[in-house]
């Protein structure tokens, strides 16, 4: 071997020690992150562990007397007929133009429709609840800065919570009084995993993210230079 190729040999060791010591800490991350992700169950993750599973009110088609077309409404975008509980009665849910709540008009007699109580939202939640807690307050959220990654729906949204142990947490439609999202401690900490092992914790968009991009490019060149020293020695 003569002293450029073991001058090359001596030169990708270094390559190889120095990515391997840039990515051994996130190797370590992705491993743990990865374990605690596979350990959380998807029963305990989507909070069924907890929940009767009510379903919607079904629509009473008998009770429906208005028609959308009288309905006394400008800049109309989209017309839904459903059932709003926790009276079951029919409802449309209407999303105007430049108003960005939705308008709610009581499908049995035309009138426009509040949002319901908290004390309407807890009763949803306590009638979709099975544990052993009880309900502790019910927040109005109305902007996702008060959640962070807890939830992705409509705004504004009440949030339940529950003392149970597991920090259950049920958000409730005020608008049609369904259940939208259930939470709980297994999801705080799937979510912490997950922003771990992504790197999300740098950057929240994954696509094309820079932190995910480099550590690839890195793990590659990692693998490319091991090679090569194997092949080389």
């Amino acid at each position: 071997m003569n002293i450029s190729s073991k001058t090359s040999i001596e030169s990708w060791k270094k390559i190889h020690l120095w990515i391997s010591l840039v990515l051994a800490p996130q190797f370590l991350i992705w491993s743990i992150t990865g374990v605690g992700i596979t350990l959380i169950g998807n029963e305990n993750l989507s909070g069924a562990s907890t929940s009767r599973g009510v379903a919607p009110p079904p629509v009473v088609l008998k009770d429906v007397r208005i028609s959308p077309s009288k309905i006394d409404l400008k800049g109309v975008k989209s017309i839904e007929l459903i059932g709003r509980a926790p009276e079951n009665i029919p409802v449309y849910r209407i999303a105007v133009a430049g108003v960005a709540d939705p308008v709610i008009v009581d499908a049995r007699h035309g009138k426009f429709m509040a949002p319901i109580s908290a004390d309407e939202a807890a009763t949803l939640a306590m009638a979709d609840y099975i544990g052993d807690g009880s309900v502790s307050s019910v927040d109005w959220i109305s902007e996702k800065s008060q959640v962070g990654k807890d939830y992705y729906g409509e705004y504004p949204t009440y949030r339940v919570n529950f003392i149970d142990g597991q920090a259950t947490r049920l958000y409730v439609s005020p608008f049609i009084g369904q259940i939208t999202v259930r939470r709980n401690v297994s999801k705080t900490i799937f979510d912490g995993f997950y922003d771990l092992h992504l790197f999300r914790y740098i950057e929240r968009e994954l696509y094309l993210s820079v932190p995910v991009i480099l550590s690839g490019v890195l793990a590659l060149f990692s693998i490319a230079s091991g090679f090569i020293l194997f092949w080389r020695r």
